[in-house]
């Protein structure tokens, strides 16, 4: 009796990763100075990476919160904050990227030739503050990105 065999190898990776780039930070500032920005391109702009298969539907939807409230939960004024979002292939080529309109958006993962099966979107977060006579101290919120895949 003779037998043969083959060696199987198999990775499983998941369908979608997704991972915070960089942090939006409108830095400091001073109370009573009015509208700051963090425009699209800014090194302050926040950015999120989306890895999936190419030609993978994507349902992208974001919680974009309307103000910034300050850390001791006993202060209850908060800074109003508008933010856009933007979606691109390219982490450098920003201003080639298109608008995230709606409160869902499907989008379709472009093929990329040079990375396999795999591409990488980037989401592009920026907005504005307005500052008024607030009391000092940190202010913060958060952007949740959802991602659904089919």
């Amino acid at each position: 009796m003779k037998a043969q065999f083959i060696d199987l190898n198999l990775e499983i990776e998941p369908e979608v990763t997704i991972e915070t780039q960089r942090s939006l930070t409108f830095g400091t500032v001073a109370t009573n100075t009015g509208r700051h920005s963090v425009g699209l391109g800014d090194v302050n702009m926040g950015i999120f990476s989306i890895r999936a298969l190419e030609r993978q539907e994507l349902i992208i939807s974001m919680d974009k919160p309307n103000s910034l409230s300050h850390n001791n939960p006993a202060i209850g004024q908060t800074i109003p904050i508008e933010l856009f979002a933007r979606y691109g292939f390219s982490y450098d080529n920003f201003r080639d990227s298109n608008i995230l309109s709606g409160p869902t958006n499907n989008i379709v993962m472009e093929p990329d030739p040079e990375s396999g099966p795999w591409n990488t979107m980037y989401i592009f977060i920026y907005g504005a503050i307005e500052i008024s006579n607030i009391p000092t101290g940190i202010y913060n919120t958060q952007v949740v990105l959802n991602v659904e895949y089919l």
